[in-house]
């Protein structure tokens, strides 16, 4: 029951995007009385769908029913939103170091002042005019060294104005001819120390790695919880039909019982007080007829929220029957199943492989920070753009250099603490990983236990429920040759119900520890034939 009420907060009846094929997949049907359109809705998806009393009963099976749930259920489509989103950060960081094209274009006007080589009195202006473009391609490689290749063009003349005397006025000089320069640069800087090599700079790449993986074991989580849900209340579903067609029989022979007393009272061979047993006990047995179907029905109303049929007087009718399994469960096993498994444990194994990555940035940062750059340019002169192009080869106008930076972090207390952090929080994840597993382990063996403890029970209540039958049909026969009371059948009847209800109840609990087994392990994707997320 406790399922029940787990459906009914996380399962709201939105409706959803429609998907193609068949029975995976069903849109979300508004309410409508028109059955007619509403059967042949349902069966064009693959149910089976049975009117009844002027309403209609969907037939569904345990594998259909988690099929769907995991298709509709609108928290899994917001965690998938998720997935979508981490995998985009890690499309993004693998293209990190994609190269770049910079250009730019410059226009230029200058005087700078010179003095006077006559007298020095005078003051002899030189004036420039320069036009410009450039291109840059740069580009940063997986180990962390960066090289760029600048191209530019340049187009400029020299003019010069003197004044004869300060404060006087400038004589404009004729402006020389314009002169096309042409340069290609090439640079490349290496980080010596701190910054280099591929794991360093792939830290981005395996950050967003590890993010997609933990979004993927949230969904996968988030799915598990939903089919142990789903499953727990497909059986309880199970268990309340079962229970009402107990009561039916109670009911059944009370009136009956009732009919041969009545019949009997006509006779004179019983008392009234024996008719009036037999008439409570008929209206007890109604009345826990009546508190069964009510309970069909809520239990009723959540599988129609987890499938999201809306219609009223739809009514499911699931189709399997508990029934117990043969197979072997080694413990080695299922808990080496049950590790490989479990979403919470490969995220905790997600945040040791982010931990490393943040204790390698860590000691990155306390490496010596030591660059290196190297370039050479070669120019050229012409009188049309990109004429002096042909003079690269003339090495003696070329250029080239080199620059070593360094840099000395002085009373640096934030990196030394930075990794003592990094390696505390591992320690912290590894003994949460030992904690996790400790939990895991005790509660595989109490899963263990309780299946096979179950198994017993359901053995015990079966052999109980048989015998408590012929006790009954035993009592029935002793009260048609009048050797017992309505008092004494009506006690047999209720033990003959109860018994019946004990194995009913017997069998739902080890449904449930069977299917606490398969959500440990993760089998329940390969028994019921689902697709598992991941």
């Amino acid at each position: 029951m406790v399922a029940g009420m787990l459906w009914a907060a996380m399962f709201s009846p939105a409706p959803a995007p429609a998907q193609s094929t068949s029975a995976q997949s069903i849109s979300t049907p508004n309410t409508t009385t028109n059955f007619t359109e509403m059967k042949a809705m349902l069966e064009g998806f693959g149910f089976k769908v049975l009117e009844e009393k002027g309403g209609l009963v969907v037939e569904v099976t345990l594998q259909e029913t988690l099929r769907l749930v995991l298709e509709r259920n609108i928290s899994l489509e917001s965690l998938r939103v998720g997935e979508a989103i981490a995998l985009s950060d890690l499309e993004a960081a693998r293209n990190q170091d994609h190269p770049t094209l910079t250009n730019s274009a410059d226009y230029s006007r200058g005087l700078s002042p010179v003095l006077s080589t006559f007298d020095g009195s005078g003051l002899t202006l030189a004036g420039s005019d320069a036009f410009s473009l450039s291109s840059v391609y740069s580009q940063t490689l997986g180990n962390g060294i960066e090289y760029s290749l600048t191209l530019s063009e340049s187009r400029s003349r020299y003019d010069s104005s003197t004044i004869a005397a300060l404060g006087g006025n400038p004589e404009n000089q004729p402006a020389g001819e314009w002169l096309e320069t042409t340069s290609l640069k090439g640079a490349v800087t290496i980080p010596i120390f701190q910054d280099f090599g591929q794991a360093l700079h792939g830290i981005p790449v395996r950050r967003s790695e590890v993010g997609v993986g933990e979004s993927r074991m949230d969904i996968r989580g988030q799915e598990l919880g939903l089919l142990e849900i789903a499953a727990s209340t497909y059986w309880d579903l199970v268990a309340a039909i079962e229970n009402v067609k107990v009561q039916q029989d109670a009911v059944k022979l009370s009136g009956q019982l009732l009919k041969d007393n009545q019949q009997r009272l006509l006779t004179g061979v019983l008392s009234p007080f024996d008719v009036q047993v037999t008439e409570t006990q008929l209206a007890r047995e109604r009345e826990g007829l009546l508190t069964a179907r009510s309970e069909v029905a809520r239990i009723e109303d959540l599988a129609r929220a987890i499938l999201n049929l809306e219609v009223a007087g739809l009514s499911i009718r699931p189709l399997e029957v508990p029934r117990l399994r043969d197979e072997a469960f080694p413990y080695r096993e299922m808990l080496e199943k049950m590790y490989r498994s479990s979403p919470a444990l490969r995220q905790l194994q997600m945040s040791l492989e982010r931990n490393d990555l943040d204790l390698l940035e860590a000691r990155n940062g306390d490496e010596p920070d030591l660059d290196l750059e190297l370039y050479y340019q070669m120019i050229g002169y012409g009188d049309s753009p990109l004429e002096g192009a042909g003079g690269f080869s003339q090495t003696d106008v070329g250029g080239y250099g080199a620059t070593l930076t360094w840099t000395v972090p002085l009373f640096d207390v934030e990196t030394r603490e930075n990794i003592r952090k990094r390696t505390l929080e591992r320690k912290r994840v590894e003994l949460d990983i030992a904690s996790l597993k400790s939990d895991l382990n005790v509660r595989l063996q109490g899963v263990l236990r309780q299946l096979r403890l179950n198994r017993e029970q359901v053995e015990t209540a079966r052999i109980a429920s048989r015998l408590a039958e012929e006790q009954l049909k035993n009592e029935i026969v002793r009260i048609q040759v009048g050797e017992s009371t309505s008092f004494q059948v009506a006690q047999f009847q209720q033990d003959a119900s109860s018994a019946r209800v004990r194995e009913i109840l017997a069998r739902l609990r080890y449904e449930r520890s069977y299917l606490s087994l398969l959500v440990l392990t993760g089998d329940i994707y390969e028994n019921f034939d689902l697709k598992a997320a991941f």
